[in-house]
């Protein structure tokens, strides 16, 4: 079951990613990921004993975070490539 549900969550992550416009904002597409966290109650961690701090140490959450930074940052690798101004080209 619990593979089941983190293919489904990658999927919806990888659709995410493979939708990135030019016009999107960091904060549209943190909302959407939140969003999908949301979704499938997906929690970032949990308080520490004394309740003093937030543990980030949920994996769902922490793969799910890693995925979407490396789409994001290969989105953003290939646009900075493909949008350079002619005048900044060689």
């Amino acid at each position: 079951m619990e593979k089941a549900f983190m293919r489904d969550v990658s999927e919806e992550i990888i659709e995410l990613g493979s939708s990135l416009k030019e016009t999107d904002t960091l904060e549209s597409i943190t909302s959407r990921f939140y969003a999908i966290m949301r979704s499938y109650n997906i929690k970032q961690g949990r308080k520490s004993g004394n309740g003093g701090a937030i543990l980030c140490d949920n994996p769902e959450w922490v793969m799910c975070s890693i995925m979407l930074n490396t789409l994001v940052s290969d989105w953003f690798d290939w646009e900075n490539i493909n949008s350079v101004p002619e005048d900044l080209q060689v």
